[in-house]
C-alpha cells in the first residue's frame, strides 16, 4: 500500500500532458525502489519528480507502475489530504498490467495501471557541472513549473530554482518538498535574448541610473 500525499500528486501532474495520444505521458508513474516512493510525470518537454516522505520495508517489492490519468483526477478532485493505493496481484509478473485501487471518501476506486516503460527519467536530470549562462527560457513552461511550487504547498508565490544545463536543458528546484525536474528545449536562437548591453545602456542612458539608486 502506497501513501500519496494529494498536494504532491496534484503539482507533479502539472508536468503531464493534457492531450497526448500516447496515454503513458498524460498519467503519473509510482516508482518504487529500495523502500523509497518516488511520483514522475513528463509531457516529453517538461519531467518532474517528486521524492515522497515515507519508507517502505526493504522487503517492499521494487516496480514502476503509471497512473491513468483518470485515477489522478479522481484523487485530486476527492480533496483528501492522502490517499492510499494498492497495487493488485495482477501484476507485470504475468505480462499484464496491475490493478491499482484507492480508497476515496468511502468509495473503492480499481484503475488498470497503463501498460508502458516509464520514462527513464534518470537520464534527463542529472547534477550539473557546468558554468551558469544567459538562456532563453519558454515562459509558458517556467509558469507551469510556478503553479507546481504553489500546489505543493513550497511557496504561495510559485518560487523555485533554476539552473542551465548544456545547451538545450535547464534543471529546477522546488525547495521544501523534495521535487526536482527538466525543462527543454531551451528558445532555438542560437544567441541568448538577454543582452547585457542593451541593459546597461537602458539602465545608464535611457531612464538614469539614479532611479535605480
Amino acid at each position: 500500500m502506497l501513501k500519496i500525499p494529494t498536494n504532491l500528486l496534484n503539482a507533479i501532474s502539472q508536468f503531464a500532458a493534457t492531450k497526448e495520444l500516447r496515454d503513458y505521458l498524460n498519467g503519473v508513474t509510482l516508482e518504487l525502489r529500495g523502500g523509497v516512493l518516488r511520483m514522475m510525470a513528463t509531457d516529453g518537454v517538461l519531467v518532474g519528480v517528486c521524492l515522497l516522505p515515507d519508507e517502505y520495508p526493504p522487503e517492499e517489492a521494487d516496480g514502476a507502475w503509471i497512473m491513468p490519468k483518470a485515477m489522478v483526477e479522481a484523487i485530486i478532485k476527492s480533496k483528501v489530504k492522502q490517499s492510499y493505493v494498492t497495487i493488485g496481484p495482477d501484476s507485470v509478473t504475468n505480462g499484464s498490467s496491475a490493478t491499482l485501487s484507492v480508497s476515496l471518501n468511502g468509495a473503492q476506486l480499481s484503475f488498470r495501471a497503463i501498460e508502458a516503460r516509464p520514462i527513464d527519467w534518470r537520464r534527463v536530470i542529472q547534477i550539473p557541472n557546468m558554468p551558469v549562462a544567459p538562456s532563453n527560457f519558454d515562459a509558458a513552461l517556467l509558469g507551469r513549473i510556478a503553479k507546481a511550487s504553489k500546489l505543493s504547498g513550497s511557496s504561495k508565490w510559485g518560487y523555485f530554482g533554476l539552473q542551465q544545463y548544456g545547451d538545450k536543458t535547464g534543471l529546477f528546484s522546488i525547495d521544501g518538498v523534495n521535487i526536482v525536474g527538466a525543462v527543454s528545449p531551451l528558445n532555438p536562437n542560437t544567441t541568448p535574448q538577454f543582452s547585457a548591453t542593451l541593459l546597461h545602456d537602458t539602465v545608464d542612458h535611457v531612464l538614469g541610473a539614479e532611479q535605480f539608486v
